[in-house]
């Protein structure tokens, strides 16, 4: 045994590293009504203009959107409202608003003025949380034609790149993956009969109008092929609409993510195997598998405390799951390129995610979303955070311009940790240069701890690239193309067997950097 391996803790994924910067925009949803909302919808699509996007419709951060969704997932710790009064059409104006008033003004701390200078946009993410855009009370929020208009606004004040990636959620440079997640209720409301319906007819022609405004990668919020582990999570969806969803949402987009949560309740790893299994059969090029993780106060947790639903697997049984996770999407053709990611070739990756581990700046708009900015004049970087409850957010867009509860600055120190956390998380690892080039010329070596760094690489759990001898060919499997000049002055990157024990490495690899040296 090397001396490294005494203290390495057994295998585990790495999930929760670092509190998540990225809170989602969740907002609240009318629950009264759903009929009339249901026929009104399917009224709605006789009439509904789509807006023809340029075929070159132009990497500046990912952007927040408001959403609301209808129910409260009982398991995530995150910015949620149930909305009691109905949608008002005026709200996308603030929303326009605050994009608008973010490019012409910036946003201010009290005591400086940020200015957003043009710089190119990286990907675009309308949601956060549970939305689902299919569901009757957003039909003017999330209209295809709605989203049109926001993308014509941002390219007109920001200028959108070719193959920009652009996401919805209800859980993502224009030949572009756009991405937008929905959930599995609102596309199988007739999951269980052999023919199609009205509503599925409408389901394929909603999607399709989605697709015809730009978005063109579509995520699928499944969970859980269980129901009653979606029922423990407050999903309102079934097993059977999950996949009918998979197969409706085939139909009209090529490229269809989905994720799904292990280690939940009661589950066996005999379960999960044989849940994850369905689930590659029925994955297109993309997967998100995350371990589930009880947040303190959630409702899933006091549940759990109380003893009225059964505990999570323990540290060992979760382990062996996310060993046969690995192991699985591997013979299926699945690239493992982050903790929770999997995806069959780099192109399949989500550029949306990578700008996070990377360590990009992003715009945050919306309740509760968060953002991370830096001034191209001071190269002071910070976070935005946006006023959590929905009215008082609209109520100070509609006074200021935009809806900015604080902002506070990140001090050069925490930004280095974080770049080496979350590079850390990815199999495309941290470059020499992205990291000098992002800190005004620190080394990496400096910040991580030599020693511990080479008792990593000799225990197989981290590797170095020396400059002049990176191993391009093993690195186009984990770095998009657009990437991988970053790796001509070498870096360090992770193992299989390192990621899996990254939440033990980090608090020994990270050391304080001295801005006296």
């Amino acid at each position: 045994m090397l001396p490294y391996q005494k203290f390495i803790s057994p295998l585990r994924p790495s999930h929760e590293i670092l509190p998540k910067l990225l809170v989602s925009a969740n907002t609240t949803f009318r629950e009264d009504k759903r009929q009339d909302e249901e026929n009104a919808f399917l009224a709605s699509l006789e009439g509904e203009d789509t807006m023809d996007l340029p075929t070159d419709f132009p990497p500046h951060r990912p952007l927040r959107h408001m959403v609301r969704p209808r129910h409260v997932s009982l398991y995530v710790a995150m910015n949620k409202y149930r909305m009691m009064e109905p949608y008002q059409s005026g709200q996308l104006g603030d929303v326009i608003v605050a994009l608008e008033k973010y490019h012409d003004f910036g946003f201010s701390d009290g005591c400086y003025q940020y200015q957003l200078h043009p710089r190119p946009i990286h990907s675009i993410y309308f949601g956060g949380g549970t939305p689902n855009p299919l569901n009757m009370a957003l039909l003017q929020l999330q209209k295809p034609s709605t989203l049109g208009y926001l993308l014509e606004t941002l390219d007109r004040k920001l200028g959108i790149p070719l193959n920009t990636e652009i996401t919805m959620e209800v859980y993502q440079k224009i030949s572009c993956k756009r991405m937008i997640e929905i959930d599995p209720s609102d596309l199988c409301v007739n999951a269980l009969f052999p023919r199609p319906t009205q509503r599925y007819s409408t389901e394929l022609r909603k999607l399709k109008s989605f697709r015809d405004v730009g978005i063109n990668r579509l995520s699928l919020g499944i969970q859980s092929f269980d129901d009653l582990s979606l029922q423990r999570m407050g999903r309102d969806h079934s097993g059977a609409e999950s996949i009918r969803a998979i197969a409706t949402a085939k139909k009209s987009f090529d490229n269809m993510t989905f994720d799904l949560i292990f280690a939940r309740p009661d589950q066996s790893l005999v379960d999960w195997e044989k849940e994850l299994k369905l689930g590659l059969d029925l994955a297109g090029s993309h997967l998100s598998l995350y371990q589930l993780s009880l947040e303190r106060g959630t409702p899933m947790q006091k549940a759990v405390f109380k003893g009225d639903i059964p505990p999570p697997p323990n540290s060992d049984e979760a382990a062996d799951m996310y060993e046969a996770t690995v192991k699985l999407t591997s013979q299926s053709g699945f690239a493992h390129y982050e903790v929770s990611n999997y995806s069959r070739g780099v192109n399949a990756m989500s550029r949306h995610n990578i700008s996070y581990w990377h360590g990009l700046d992003y715009l945050g708009i919306g309740p509760g979303a968060h953002g991370r900015l830096t001034d191209p004049i001071s190269f002071q970087r910070s976070r935005t955070y946006g006023e959590f409850h929905p009215d008082k957010y609209i109520s100070l867009c509609e006074s200021l311009g935009e809806g900015i509860r604080k902002t506070v600055p990140v001090e050069k120190q925490q930004m280095m940790e974080e770049l080496v956390v979350f590079g850390l998380r990815t199999k495309g690892g941290i470059p020499n240069q992205r990291f000098e080039s992002m800190t005004e010329g620190c080394s990496l070596n400096k910040m991580i701890n030599q020693e511990t760094l080479a008792l990593c690489i000799d225990s197989g759990f981290l590797k170095r690239e020396e400059r002049g001898q990176v191993d391009e060919d093993e690195l186009r499997h984990y770095v998009p193309s657009e990437y991988l000049h970053e790796w001509a002055h070498g870096g360090i990157r992770p193992t299989e067997e390192g990621l899996a024990r990254m939440d033990s490495i980090l608090p020994m690899l990270l050391n304080k950097h001295n801005d006296d040296e």
